[in-house]
């Protein structure tokens, strides 16, 4: 089964549901991207479950219709259905539709093979250049007095989230200066966000895989780092992702039984 997406009487996109699930909206990080003043950031939910495929308004506000119909609760997709989002139309098909008009949303409408060998090159570009630039800065951190590089370090942590370069600079900080318990501080503060980070990708991981393999000590590792943040009382912005990411896992398991 294709999607096949509509804008006017053009087909702007199309792929297949066997290789696409999640997010679609206006947000750039959505994995089907629908750039439109109508499109809330997160409009609907694609879940693959035993039936088929579902898709589920992430709230009131977000409308959906299917075959004219408002939806307001999960929605079991089948062949012809028409999907309404905004100004768009995804139709169910059992064909891929040609591309007919301009290709302007983002790479999660590129065919899905292609989208990993896209993202793997802009991966190792990307790699080759944080490689470059930080061989071309690496002379500025000697000869920096100890506040300029812990000033560094903290706009790395809280501007840039450069929390695996501004790990490396406080321990550089500490082994120069044991003493210096701000960078101390902040250096349990970064590990602390790297755990999450962590835990959170491979929690990702788990949620578009098709098995629950890595459930368990998904949800285990969350619930650690949660308690841990609750007792330190820091970072209540993840503790709200966690605890999304941990009702994922549990939605997950509920719907693989």
């Amino acid at each position: 089964m294709y999607l096949n997406i509509q804008f006017k009487t053009d087909v702007i996109a199309s792929f297949d549901l066997n290789q696409i699930e999640g997010t679609i909206g206006s947000s750039d990080n959505a994995q089907i991207v629908l750039k439109n003043s109508s499109v809330f950031p997160e409009h609907a939910k694609l879940t693959r479950v035993k039936k088929g495929m579902m898709i589920t308004p992430f709230s009131e506000k977000a409308e959906v219709y299917v075959n004219a119909q408002l939806i307001k609760t999960p929605h079991i997709l089948s062949e012809n259905n028409i999907i309404n989002i905004g100004s768009y139309s995804l139709i169910v098909q059992c064909e891929r539709e040609n591309v007919t008009g301009k290709q302007f949303l983002f790479i999660p409408f590129i065919d899905h093979k292609f989208a990993k060998v896209l993202v793997s090159l802009i991966a190792v570009i990307g790699v080759i250049t944080v490689i470059v630039l930080g061989l071309s800065k690496m002379s500025l951190n000697y000869g920096e007095d100890t506040g300029t590089t812990l000033e560094k370090a903290k706009q790395m942590v809280y501007s840039s989230n450069d929390l695996k370069r501004a790990k490396k600079l406080l321990e550089k900080i500490i082994r120069s200066n044991g003493s210096n318990s701000e960078a101390k501080e902040l250096l349990q503060d970064v590990r602390r966000r790297i755990r999450v980070k962590d835990a959170v990708d491979d929690a990702v991981k788990v949620l578009n895989s098709r098995s629950l393999t890595g459930y368990n000590e998904s949800v285990t590792t969350l619930s650690e780092i949660f308690d841990e943040l609750t007792v330190v009382g820091l970072d209540p912005s993840n503790q709200i992702k966690i605890r999304g990411v941990l009702h994922d896992l549990e939605t997950k398991k509920s719907e693989n039984k």
